[in-house]
């Protein structure tokens, strides 16, 4: 099955370095190192203050979807994106080789479509064993670049931290710059109008703080509706010690109710379109 020219195939993990398969007309780990670490693209373009954006998506349902979106963002890559984020659906098998898992659509962006790709993983609900399964698994998939979030309980239940192997962010990103070192860009959520969960705006930013000092490279924001909010975020990162790049989540208003709904404006749900 192909899409616009787009084989299934695409969707194969990728040949190891070792290998004498010689069907690819270019291995995807020489693509690979072609990147430079997504921290230190985001850096170089936030110190020189050139403008950038990146794409984020959701994995499709179906694999034809996930063609037809592979197809789309070949296209789309030659805007020049920095890089695209693929968002984490446990409940969807996000680990699967299937090709609507979150991992797997990661890969084909990375590997066939050459753009430097950041795949989201949630910590609620997981081991440390889930945790290091799906690091490795990400690293031999040439996935280089992460945004760990400490994810949402299920509908109608709070938020227990003691009930959970990683109980805030932090303590994700933490377990994985120490047990990873630098084999990945960590970035890392935001919130300028505070976690929904959060006591206060002022304890949600030395939250933050303990997140970027447990090694966190970069923020992105979650959305917001006023451009003063993330401007007075950023300084007050700033005046408590953050000094890492900061990137503003914008979600594109598609229709009214999408944006009046209370999941869209509580949720993690992050920005297509980085400053």
């Amino acid at each position: 099955m192909s899409t616009r020219g787009i084989p299934s195939e695409i969707f194969d993990p990728p040949t190891p370095p070792h290998s004498t398969d010689c069907s690819r007309s270019q291995s995807p780990f020489s693509v690979l190192n072609k990147f430079k670490p997504l921290r230190q693209k985001v850096l170089d373009r936030y110190e020189s203050k050139d403008p950038f954006f990146s794409f984020e998506f959701f994995p499709p349902r179906t694999a034809n979807g996930a063609l037809n979106l592979l197809s789309r963002m070949e296209r789309m890559s030659q805007g020049g994106p920095l890089f695209c984020d693929i968002t984490w659906h446990a409940s969807g098998n996000a680990l699967s080789s299937e090709p609507t898992s979150s991992l797997t659509f990661a890969m084909a962006m990375i590997n066939h479509i050459g753009l430097n790709t950041m795949l989201h993983i949630t910590a609620c609900k997981q081991q440390v064993e889930d945790i290091d399964r799906h690091l490795n698994k990400a690293k031999d998939l040439g996935v280089s670049s992460l945004l760990l979030l400490r994810g949402d309980p299920p509908q109608g239940h709070e938020w227990d931290p003691n009930a959970q192997c990683f109980g805030y962010a932090s303590d994700f990103v933490k377990y994985v710059r120490e047990t990873q070192g630098d084999n990945f860009t960590i970035a890392v959520a935001g919130y300028p109008m505070g976690h929904p969960d959060g006591e206060s705006y002022a304890d949600d930013l030395l939250h933050l703080k303990v997140k970027v000092d447990a090694g966190a490279d970069f923020i992105i924001t979650q959305l917001f509706f006023d451009a003063e909010t993330f401007i007075k975020f950023v300084r007050d990162c700033r005046e408590i010690g953050i000094e890492c790049p900061i990137l503003p989540g914008i979600l594109p208003i598609q229709v009214n109710s999408y944006v009046m709904s209370k999941t869209v404006c509580l949720k993690c749900l992050w920005c297509c379109f980085y400053f």
